[in-house]
């Protein structure tokens, strides 16, 4: 079973989403033009990414493409991990989980009762979350700019891990160098 999800707005967004057997998300991006801007294929870890440009005579000059291996851990990004749309990592309880949101482009921290917390970039344009290697959590855009950041570069090899408690944070060793605020649930 396939299902469609049309989504209109500043910038066009087409999400087609496979069955529980094929656990894949195909995600693409139009300009207000309707242009491809992006295309993600995203499985339930790794996947691949692919960016468009245009020129000024609005001709396609560029296509930088990415494909990124499955994830170390459930419940962390480690250091030059992604995550694409509709993918999740999930506390080791398996009671919250951080999600990009595939329709909206939010990234989202869910728990038992909802959502705890949010990047407020639901414009539709975020195509991945990159934990850079050096240090920084950063949701990309269509044109592979950044959206939203934690400020943390500077931190060769953090990682970001979902807490049992319900806390989001980017660490560096034992050191926390961003938190969501989420904790003590």
């Amino acid at each position: 079973m396939t299902r469609w999800l049309a989504l209109a707005g500043a910038a066009g967004l087409m999400v087609v989403a496979t069955g529980a057997a094929g656990q894949q998300t195909q995600t693409y991006t139009y300009d207000v033009h309707g242009r491809l801007e992006a295309s993600i294929q995203a499985p339930a870890s790794g996947g691949s990414r692919t960016l468009y440009s245009l020129d000024k005579a609005d001709n396609r000059d560029s296509r930088i493409a990415g494909v990124y291996g499955a994830r170390a851990a459930n419940d962390r990004l480690g250091s030059a991990e992604w995550m694409l749309p509709s993918q999740r990592i999930t506390s080791p309880d398996n009671r919250f989980y951080l999600i990009l949101q595939p329709g909206d482009g939010n990234l989202v921290l869910y728990g038992p009762g909802g959502a705890l917390w949010a990047s407020n970039t639901a414009k539709g344009r975020s195509t991945a979350l990159a934990m850079q290697a050096d240090g920084n959590l950063v949701l990309r855009g269509s044109t592979n700019e950044a959206l939203w950041s934690t400020g943390t570069n500077g931190n060769t090899g953090a990682v970001l891990i979902i807490q049992n408690d319900g806390n989001l944070v980017v660490k560096s060793g034992a050191t926390v160098l961003w938190a969501s605020g989420t904790g003590g649930h």
